[in-house]
């Protein structure tokens, strides 16, 4: 049977017998449905923004029940929100560790390896990473150390969050301006894929632990570049570090 009646509320094609549009119930006015037709494009936007029923009048009857076609909309907006979780999941992802950082417990991150660009005689590197005050690294060269620097590596990639310090040789104050404290460390973090990222640390001159904020991920070896030093001026005066600690996520 030819349907060549449009229904005006909801651009249903009924077939020519019926008075009443069998999906809403609205009057027939007799158009031809080749010229009511819409666009693919227009039919989409009056489904989506389709106004409600009216209340039907005296005389009129509710539609039928009929089976409705599934909507566009809802698999547009599932493209959509798929294609905007794609783009933007390095944004979630930041999101995420933000969220574990603020979260998550940070636990203790030893290193496996240490190195120095030099040391003192008595004083090497892995003295800054024994878990212990008694010892420390030093340059072997008196003076600021501008340039040397204290190398930690892990044996597998760790999140860092953040990293305590002992500048000097002692936690006791009378022994600690005995030699020279570093005052502003540039640190240089190493991923495993021998990209590095740059900070500054600034350190107060005062004995026992200090500690800063240090963030990286994926990080395989941190090293410690002296800047500057507190107390170098005096005649054979070694910039000294008593023990670096590291804490993060694995």
């Amino acid at each position: 049977m030819a349907h060549d009646l449009v229904c005006p509320d909801c651009s249903e094609p009924n077939p020519r017998t019926r008075t009443l549009c069998a999906r809403c119930g609205a009057v027939l006015v007799a158009r031809k449905a080749n010229e009511e037709r819409l666009s693919w494009w227009e039919r989409l936007l009056r489904r989506i923004f389709r106004r409600t029923p009216r209340r039907l009048t005296a005389g009129e009857r509710p539609a039928g029940r009929a089976w409705r076609r599934p909507s566009l909309a809802i698999p547009l907006v599932l493209v959509l929100l798929l294609g905007g979780g794609f783009l933007a999941r390095s944004y979630l992802s930041t999101a995420f560790n933000s969220v574990l950082d603020r979260t998550a417990k940070t636990t203790p991150v030893n290193p496996a390896f240490s190195e120095a660009s030099s040391q003192l005689k008595a004083h090497p590197a892995a003295d800054a990473f024994d878990g212990s005050n008694n010892g420390y690294w030093a340059p072997a060269a008196a003076g600021a150390g501008q340039g040397q620097y204290l190398e930690a590596r892990f044996e597998q990639p760790v999140r860092l969050e953040k990293v305590i310090i002992h500048g000097g040789i002692s936690a006791d104050k009378d022994d600690f301006l005995k030699q020279a404290r570093p005052s502003v460390l540039d640190v240089e973090l190493s991923g495993p894929n021998g990209e590095v990222e740059k900070k500054e640390l600034k350190l107060e001159d005062m004995p026992g632990p200090q500690t800063l904020d240090l963030k990286g991920t994926n990080i395989r070896a941190v090293r410690f570049i002296i800047r500057s030093s507190y107390g170098a001026g005096e005649k054979n005066r070694h910039t000294a570090i008593a023990e670096v600690e590291f804490f993060g996520r694995r």
